[in-house]
């Protein structure tokens, strides 16, 4: 499920291990995700001599303020190297110096510059190669279907049900689902994401039985406010801190002072800190100061009509979500999980170039996986019992008899969902307290009753009924979260809480379902906190 940067690797992979593979993609394979709209660009480790695995595993859970799964961040820094070598033989190009080495690029809170970038720093110069050697290895691929259901039976997984755009059921059998539909960020009224980057996964996976962690964790970064004469996609903005760019208040005065990292939980922290006690300045914004700028990664920034840009903090990824075991299993038979739809590899703030990463060290590990769980389950000869699938369905029936005319129920959720959107910017944003939270849960509820009292869809409304639940239930998980943590930690600052409390809150926050179908919120300590062996 998804084509992003993490389905298309997981695919490939399986298919390369024999297997039968079905790609579910909500919008045009390879299109409309996060992957496509990213700057092309990863970490990587052994590149260098200056340069290593355990050191790319000590930066990252340093960045992620220890809440990582030490597991999965060293399985991705020591197959992150491998994943660059697969990637070149499906025809992706690197950005290389005129001698002939890797173009390295650095990024906050890496200790080297380790980050690799296609030619035009563009995220389908990495997407296109992969679509190409899916389509010659004779990947299955069904579009415009959106996943609405886990089928699981007896704790194994059975496939997927998903409902197209026209409201028709679709039923996909399969004895192995990998949930790669990425993440979250557009539940919020600024954002980086595609705008239907929604968490459905996340949902899905709640829905399904399985836990989902560290939902407080929403990292921020600063996007530019359009301006004539500034192009409409530049790098980014810690970018241009790294290059000697600072950034201002409405005075003019800095306001990094005190930051020594830049890392992207750092600069968000400040900037917010700084709108909010700017009184004279409504905008929202600071000012991101080019004159000291120097030219970098192949980028001169001297073209630009101004020295002085607008900035604004935008949601931009998820740390949290789907728990998974240290082998990347689930508590479900056969259903894995990769991309930024799984939890524990970013810990409490993820690195610069560790997104791409991690969808194509953790998709190709999903895809070898699932494949052979297949493999071992190939004497069940039957992929869907149909009567049961008929069952899920039935459960879903109040959704199929709507007689309502077309759009009615579209145009209410499109203003839920602004309200939506609206809440988690005020209530859950980079600044967060007990009061905010606690206000934003009842509005939350006041949405809930709103939308559940609309009229049942019509078939053509499904997809934005489903679509809008699952983004109810993303942005209950982000509150109850951001509540449950009474420290500053990461991407996670509390204004009531300012300080990291290590001997209370070095742990996850984990929320699952009840048998009664109430959303529960647990701690967990960090399962391999004191591991120090690969996995491999």
């Amino acid at each position: 499920m998804g084509s992003g940067a993490a389905g298309l690797r997981a695919a490939i992979e399986a298919r390369r291990h024999g297997v039968e593979v079905v790609i579910l993609s909500a919008n045009r394979i390879g299109h409309a995700n996060n992957s496509s709209i990213s700057h092309g660009g990863f970490s990587t480790s052994m590149i260098q001599d200056c340069d290593s695995p355990e050191r790319f595993f000590e930066d990252t859970v340093r960045g992620g303020n220890k809440l990582n799964s030490r597991s999965l961040v060293r399985m991705l820094s020591y197959n992150i190297s491998a994943e660059v070598c697969a990637l070149e033989k499906m025809g992706v190009t690197f950005r290389r110096v005129p001698e002939g080495s890797y173009a390295l690029e650095g990024r906050g809170g890496h200790s080297v510059a380790r980050r690799l970038s296609t030619i035009h720093s563009s995220g389908m110069e990495l997407l296109l190669p992969l679509m190409r050697t899916i389509k010659q290895s004779k990947v299955r691929v069904l579009e415009g279907v959106k996943g609405v259901l886990l089928l699981k039976r007896g704790g194994v997984v059975y496939g997927v049900v998903g409902v197209s755009r026209k409201g028709e059921w679709v039923c996909v059998g399969g004895k192995a689902v990998i949930l790669a539909t990425g993440g979250g960020a557009a539940v919020y009224p600024k954002t980086t994401n595609v705008p239907w980057a929604n968490g459905s996964g996340y949902a899905l996976a709640y829905e399904a039985g399985l836990v989902v962690q560290d939902m407080e964790f929403v990292q921020f970064v600063l996007r530019h406010v359009n301006h004539p004469g500034i192009p409409a996609r530049i790098p980014p903005i810690e970018v241009f801190l790294l290059s000697g760019a600072d950034l201002l208040n409405s005075s003019g005065q800095s306001i990094l002072r005190g930051v020594t990292s830049f890392t992207r939980d750092a600069i968000a922290r400040a900037v917010a800190r700084a709108i909010e006690e700017d009184r004279r300045e409504n905008g929202g914004f600071v000012y991101l100061d080019l004159r000291n700028c120097r030219s970098t990664e192949g980028h001169s920034f001297s073209n630009f009509a101004t020295s002085t840009v607008r900035v604004v903090p935008a949601a931009h990824f998820f740390m949290g979500g789907v728990r998974v075991r240290n082998n990347l299993s689930t508590s479900i038979e056969g259903l894995y999980v990769a991309g930024e739809t799984m939890g524990g590899v970013h810990g409490a703030n993820r690195l610069g170039g560790n997104a791409l990463a991690e969808a194509f060290v953790f998709g190709a590990k999903a895809g070898e996986l699932a494949a052979m769980f297949a493999k071992k389950c190939a004497a069940n000869s039957e992929l869907l019992p149909l009567d049961y699938a008929a069952g899920e369905l039935e459960k879903q029936g109040a959704l199929l008899f709507g007689g309502r005319s077309k759009f009615d129920t579209v145009q209410e959720i499109s203003k839920l969902r602004g309200d939506l959107r609206s809440m988690l910017g005020i209530h859950a944003g980079v600044l967060r307290s007990k009061s905010k939270l606690s206000s934003g849960l009842s509005a939350l509820e006041k949405l809930r009753c709103a939308f559940f009292q609309l009229p049942p869809p019509a078939p053509q409304e499904l997809w934005d009924w489903f679509d809008f639940s699952h983004s109810l239930t993303v942005a209950e998980f982000i509150l109850r979260s951001c509540l449950e943590r009474e420290e500053t930690r990461g991407a996670h600052y509390r204004q009531d809480f300012p300080q990291m409390d290590d001997e209370n809150w070095l742990v996850n926050i984990c929320i699952n379902r009840s048998s009664q179908g109430r959303m529960t919120i647990s701690r967990s300590t960090i399962p391999d906190v004191n591991e120090g062996t690969y996995l491999g």
